[in-house]
């Protein structure tokens, strides 16, 4: 999970969650405090799947969050390169 309300810096990174050997679909969940969120701030989920530092899948859609949400979001992963 992202802030990714400042242009031309890099996303501030909330939460991050890393796997071995996960299985397709992978449920995950982030649980933090509401004095994380930041009113008027921006945020994202990214995901990405790497095997041996190679990367194999990434999202190429962008998926913001809304804080205050209280459904699953679901985050579709493309494959890189063939």
């Amino acid at each position: 999970m992202k802030d990714v309300s400042k242009m031309d810096v890099p996303a501030q990174i909330l939460a991050s969650v890393t796997m071995s050997e996960p299985v397709t679909p992978t449920r995950f969940e982030f649980v933090l405090p509401r004095t994380t969120f930041i009113t008027g701030h921006t945020y994202a989920i990214g995901a990405k799947i790497m095997l041996n530092d190679k990367l194999l899948f990434i999202n190429t859609q962008a998926y913001s969050l809304d804080p205050n949400a209280l459904v699953p979001l679901s985050v579709m992963l493309d494959k890189v390169g063939s």
